[in-house]
Parts: structure tokens; C-alpha cells; sequence
């Protein structure tokens, strides 16, 4: 008998827990996209940003915006590219990306929060 609710238990857990988990997975893996010379904004909220990986053609420029209050945040490139400082709620931090390649940054005072730039060439002709 105890097995039974057990079981009950886990797939109404399971039930539950899975839509949300994609859902999860769906928000912080979709990718956003612009043209060239558009404007793209991240949001730091907590210890993520949102969305964490996008792809924006040479020419953007991507803003990231420190949303949570009582929290810092930074936005600090891997390769040492560019680093924001610290990022008090409300602050915000531009970087315009003129060359193709992959951008990975991170936060200096939050090790879980990383995100990446894709940036590919402009194919229009601009």
C-alpha cells in the first residue's frame, strides 16, 4: 500500500515538475536575434540574464540592464574585451559589436550567471 502512494506521489510530482522544467529550459535557452545596427536588451534579474545567449549581426549594440533591486551585478567578457563594473539596480551597460565571433561573459560577483553573444556578419549589403 505504501508503495502505491509513493508511486502516486512521484508521478504527480513528475506531473507537474516536467511542464515547468521545459518550460525552464525553453526561457533561458531561446536564443534572441537582431539585424544590424539594432539594439538588443538583456536584463539581470536575480542570477540570470535574460535571455542568456543571443545572436545579433556586426553592428549591434546590446544593453544590459540591472533589474533586481539589492543586488549588484556585473557584465564582464571572458577575453577581457569589456567589463561593466559594478551594476547597481537600475544601471545599465552597453557594448556595440563591430567584429563576428562568439562573446561568453559572466558576472564577477555571481559565478552561475554566464550568457554569450553570437555575432554574425551582415549579410544585407549595409
Amino acid at each position: 500500500m505504501g508503495n502505491i502512494f509513493v508511486r502516486h506521489r512521484f508521478l504527480l510530482a513528475a506531473g507537474v515538475l516536467l511542464p515547468l522544467f521545459a518550460f525552464m529550459v525553453f526561457q533561458v535557452t531561446d536564443a534572441a536575434r537582431a539585424d544590424y545596427g539594432a539594439a538588443v536588451n538583456v536584463t539581470m534579474d536575480s542570477s540570470l540574464y535574460l535571455p542568456s545567449e543571443i545572436t545579433v549581426t556586426t553592428g549591434a549594440t546590446v544593453t544590459w540592464t540591472q533589474t533586481k533591486a539589492n543586488i549588484i551585478h556585473t557584465v564582464t567578457s571572458t577575453d577581457g574585451l569589456w567589463d561593466s563594473g559594478l551594476l547597481n539596480p537600475g544601471d545599465t551597460f552597453s557594448f556595440q559589436f563591430t567584429a563576428a565571433g562568439d562573446y561568453r561573459y559572466y558576472c564577477l560577483l555571481h559565478y552561475q550567471m554566464h550568457g554569450i553573444v553570437h555575432v554574425v556578419d551582415d549579410t544585407s549589403g549595409q
